[in-house]
């Protein structure tokens, strides 16, 4: 399978793109959000794949964000969505977007997604808010090192034998409301009396 390419942007357009490596082109279908992410026709660019394979097809999708990769295989996973509506999902909205979105259950900004109705947008939040809540600060405006401290902290519970999302709820509950200079080990204590 292929998982990644480094070559020269032969063309591109809001759909796709052709990726030259050692004069072999390949043809990869991307996202709005990756088709911005692109440099200029012409140059060297190094981008995240997915080879889907089925009995009458065999198409690669290419992304220039790791994390966009991965909600794509997140959305692919689920029932009804293939990878053209994956790719329609993630033209729409931005993936932190998306994120947010089903983390706050927010069927109406979904449902302004193209091809996404109610059922879907529900169907979305059902099968994957618990998993995206494990990677995503509820609060928007948390500074990078509060998340950093949260990760490490939820990571510190589990390794005690505490499951993931109830580490994670427990260091929610508790770090909004504790200073900014709070250490991890005030925070694990915190978080363990939550438990």
């Amino acid at each position: 399978m292929i998982a990644y390419l480094k070559g020269k942007l032969v063309s591109k357009s809001p759909t796709e793109v052709i990726v030259e490596v050692n004069n072999v082109g390949y043809r990869l279908g991307i996202s709005l959000f990756t088709f911005e992410q692109l440099g200029k026709v012409g140059e060297t660019i190094e981008i995240f794949t997915y080879t889907y394979v089925r009995e009458d097809a065999l198409r690669l999708y290419g992304f220039t964000a790791k994390k966009e990769k991965e909600i794509f295989l997140m959305l692919i996973n689920i029932s009804g969505i293939g990878p053209k509506l994956a790719l329609t999902i993630l033209s729409g909205v931005s993936p932190d977007k998306l994120k947010t979105a089903i983390v706050n259950e927010d069927v109406g900004l979904l449902t302004a997604i193209a091809g996404i109705g109610k059922k879907t947008a529900q169907r979305l939040i059902v099968e994957l808010k618990e998993r995206l809540t494990a990677i995503l600060p509820k609060a928007a405006d948390w500074e990078k090192k509060d998340y950093l401290l949260r990760n490490e902290a939820a990571n510190a519970l589990v390794t005690l034998g505490y499951k993931r999302n109830q580490s994670i709820k427990a260091v929610d509950r508790v770090l909004p409301k504790l200073e900014k200079d709070v250490t991890l080990e005030e925070l694990i204590k915190k978080a363990l009396e939550r438990i």
